[in-house]
């Protein structure tokens, strides 16, 4: 659990940042299907609840140890969409419906979908521990997104355009930013772009 965690994400964020949930992450993808009938892109109202994510790594990361569980696994609605279902019609009697871990997962996977159609990204806003991980090393991650404010023309496509609702000409290393690029390709003036970090020398 403790390599898993820390080693192989820890290797992806210390090389793209948060950009797994831009570019690889499934969640991710169900929610830029579904999300485009999102009420909101943003809510300042709720921005304070984005550190829910922070407290669910812990909680997550305890409970796995105490119970040598992949907790988040199996409790993930993507893990009840993928796995679960699928596995109920391929092995009718592999799982019984009203276990009380059949009927969390049923909640949650509800809760999920009103949640992502109400708010662009609202689960990597708010919930994902895996995101909370990767978001850690927005700050010193290899790969990152610059912002040259001499070539900008401030029609601020890029605020709009921002899935996580953040302001890319200030908050290129926030640890909101997933590094889905949206910002840096509908740029007229290419103010925004991928670059390798500079190591810092004194």
């Amino acid at each position: 659990l403790i390599l898993y965690i820390f080693g192989v994400l820890s290797l992806f964020g210390g090389t793209f940042g948060r950009a797994t949930c831009g570019w690889a992450c499934p969640i991710g993808a169900l929610q830029d299907l579904i999300g485009k009938k999102a009420k909101y892109r943003d809510v300042k109202k709720l921005r304070p609840f984005r550190y829910v994510k922070y407290i669910l790594l812990i909680f997550t990361l305890i409970l796995s140890y105490l119970l040598s569980e992949k907790v988040f696994c199996d409790y993930c609605p993507i893990g009840f969409l993928t796995g679960t279902i699928p596995t109920l019609i391929i092995m009718p009697g592999f799982v019984k419906p009203l276990e009380p871990f059949f009927i969390i997962k049923i909640i949650l996977t509800f809760g999920f979908f009103i949640l992502v159609l109400s708010i662009v990204r609202g689960w990597c806003k708010y919930i994902c521990p895996i995101g909370a991980q990767l978001s850690l090393f927005n700050k010193i991650s290899l790969v990152k997104i610059t912002y040259d404010e001499s070539k900008c023309s401030f029609c601020y496509m890029c605020r709009r355009v921002c899935p996580m609702g953040i302001d890319p000409m200030r908050e290129t290393d926030s640890p909101e930013c997933i590094r889905c690029g949206r910002c840096v390709e509908i740029c007229p003036q290419k103010a925004l772009k991928f670059e390798l970090r500079k190591p810092y020398v004194r």
